[in-house]
């Protein structure tokens, strides 16, 4: 199953060490309509939507920008705010080849 997308604008990533989704707070533009969003995706995805930043040349070193909090449960949190590294994250005919959940703000 592919999910499509006309256009995102990620703003924030965030997920636990032990979790297997990732929360992605974003815009989505589809036809004429803008939702802002949190989707719901695996690593995998989030790695085709990393690759597919990398591709911008926003100059996002993802090793090192994720900021890393440990939780009292031995697991960490990680978050990566787009906007502090890059004005414009907008990714154009995004897809995800695994079932997301998207969240409507």
């Amino acid at each position: 199953m592919r999910v499509i997308f006309d256009k995102i604008k990620i703003n924030r990533i965030t997920f636990e060490s032990s979790s297997e989704l990732v929360q992605v707070e974003c815009v989505v533009f589809q036809g004429n309509a803008i939702i802002n969003s949190t989707l719901q995706l695996n690593h995998s995805d989030l790695n085709r939507l990393i690759n597919r930043m990398n591709q911008l040349e926003l100059n996002i070193d993802f090793s090192e920008c994720f900021n890393v909090v440990s939780l009292p449960e031995g697991q960490d949190l990680y978050t990566l705010n787009i906007e502090e590294y890059a004005e414009e994250a907008e990714l154009i005919d995004l897809y995800f080849d695994h079932p997301i959940i998207q969240k409507i703000a």
